[in-house]
């Protein structure tokens, strides 16, 4: 029976490789966090996952996957208010400009923080 010597090095290869894989996967899910440039909100989406979706063209989006589509939970802070403002605004046809606060989740929408109307 042969057995498996670990003199160390293995160990710190495992551990080389696990750290690069950790920061490879970080990256993955971090974007930028920032004020958007002010565009027309095209769409505001409900959903039963207890979040809306916004869609919003901007020149230069966000660093998450899914590029002109943002999200908000209904339970976060301002969510309400932040709703109502991206609804007034769609109606009224005046642009807006979104927060992201830098966190992405698992579809690639980016996570709004804060909402203003521009004209």
């Amino acid at each position: 029976m042969m057995y498996f010597r670990d003199n160390g090095y293995a160990g710190r290869r495992f551990l080389g490789f696990t750290l690069v894989a950790m920061l490879c996967a970080v990256g993955a899910v971090a974007g930028e966090a920032g004020w958007s440039t002010s565009a027309a909100v095209h769409k505001v989406e409900s959903t039963a996952q207890a979040r809306y979706l916004v869609r919003i063209n901007v020149d230069e989006a966000h660093a998450c996957k899914s590029k002109n589509t943002y999200y908000q939970d209904y339970t976060a802070n301002g969510a309400r208010f932040m709703y109502e403002a991206l609804l007034m605004a769609m109606a009224s046809d005046l642009p807006v400009q979104v927060y992201t606060t830098g966190r992405c989740e698992l579809n690639g929408y980016a996570e709004i923080g804060a909402v203003r109307v521009v004209r």
